[in-house]
């Protein structure tokens, strides 16, 4: 959003692209070995977290993901040689979504793959030019999925545990964490229980015994805002989303096609 010359953008690009790269190499020698390059052991509940202390390698890189493809597909597509510069940039992509897969953390996965097939069918429809190579991005997506299914048993195991707790949901740790935020705001609707309270009241709730699992946060961005900074935070926080989602909508209905 700050960048407006060509030079720096380009710049970001790579430099988030070694990032990724380097993070991601970084996981899966944890993934390989249990101790990642940066002497970080697995978590106990086996999930990775790469060169960071906690897990929380996957939202980053998926975090960090959409904004490096979307640098990288642009210049790719303008490229004198656009075919080895596409491969590079799936390539990069492919390499960090099944390292986000097999980091354990199953939100972060299923919404990059999301925003990804997302993406992917507007720009279908905007750059019709465009249509065969989204397609086979789709395919390649797809096709990852598939494979990391069926072939990491420890990835099966984590998206067979979201059937379990959709089965049970209420009484999931999730569940609970989703409750809990709903209550502090429905306590406190006008200014919730005050930013980063979430984490201090929880344990109030446990020891009470109403619930038998607590977090950081709820895993839930507008229960969150509702339960820490009430009705008027979560107005703001969906203005902001609305605000996001119309200059997106704009710039759709400027494309040509």
């Amino acid at each position: 959003w700050r960048l407006t010359e060509e030079k720096p953008i380009r710049m970001l690009g790579i430099l988030l692209g070694i990032l990724l790269v380097l993070i991601a190499v970084d996981t899966l020698w944890q993934y390989v070995h249990g101790i990642s390059l940066s002497s970080n052991v697995t978590a106990e509940t086996g999930r990775l977290t790469g060169p960071f202390g906690n897990v929380k390698v996957g939202i980053y890189l998926a975090r960090m993901l959409m904004p490096a493809m979307a640098i990288c597909l642009f210049f790719s597509l303008r490229e004198t040689k656009p075919k080895l510069a596409l491969l590079a940039f799936g390539g990069l992509y492919f390499f960090v979504l099944g390292t986000i897969a097999v980091s354990g953390e199953r939100a972060p996965f299923g919404l990059t793959v999301l925003g990804t097939l997302t993406v992917l069918t507007v720009l279908m429809i905007t750059e019709k030019p465009l249509r065969r190579l989204c397609l086979l991005l789709m395919a390649g997506v797809f096709g990852i999925v598939y494979v990391l299914i069926t072939t990491q048993q420890w990835v099966y195991d984590r998206l067979m545990h979201v059937f379990d707790l959709l089965q049970d949901w209420w009484n999931s740790a999730y569940g609970q964490l989703f409750w809990m935020a709903y209550d502090m705001g429905i306590h406190h609707p006008f200014t919730g229980v005050g930013m980063k309270n979430f984490r201090e009241l929880c344990f109030d709730y446990l020891a009470a015994g109403t619930v038998t699992h607590c977090n950081l946060h709820p895993h839930n961005p507008y229960l969150e805002w509702f339960g820490e900074a009430g009705i008027v935070g979560l107005l703001l926080f969906c203005a902001f989303v609305f605000l996001c989602a119309r200059y997106c909508f704009r710039a759709l209905m400027g494309c040509s096609g």
